[in-house]
């Protein structure tokens, strides 16, 4: 059972900036991005297989479509470098940042036991 008193000491907190929301949006914010870089990073594939499929297909082997089918692996590996260092760094920066909130966390839970 909720009691009253609760609801207004969350509502002091809000108000005071003791409960902050800002932790929240940073987990949502690291999920948009990993959603974002994996589109990305699909996008990225299917562009290299379609590549591929052409580089295949074609009727002439001239070294100008080995020099087309070296540049599209080299897109795939910077692709796969471009997703897993852009799931990295997104990782740190927001644990970076909830560190930060958890500090405060622990201080306001040492300030209401006094």
């Amino acid at each position: 059972m909720v009691m009253i008193k609760d609801v207004v000491d969350a509502i002091k907190d809000w108000f005071n900036f003791k409960t902050l929301m800002t932790p929240m949006l940073i987990k949502v914010i690291y999920i948009l991005a990993n959603v974002g870089f994996f589109i990305i990073f699909v996008i990225g594939t299917l562009n290299w297989l379609g590549s591929i499929w052409q580089w295949l297909n074609s009727s002439s082997n001239q070294d100008n479509n080995w020099y087309s089918f070296l540049i599209s692996n080299a897109i795939m590996v910077l692709n796969i470098v471009f997703f897993l260092s852009g799931l990295f760094i997104t990782r740190l920066l927001c644990e970076l940042a909830i560190v930060g909130f958890g500090i405060h966390d622990t201080l306001v839970k040492i300030e209401k036991r006094k």
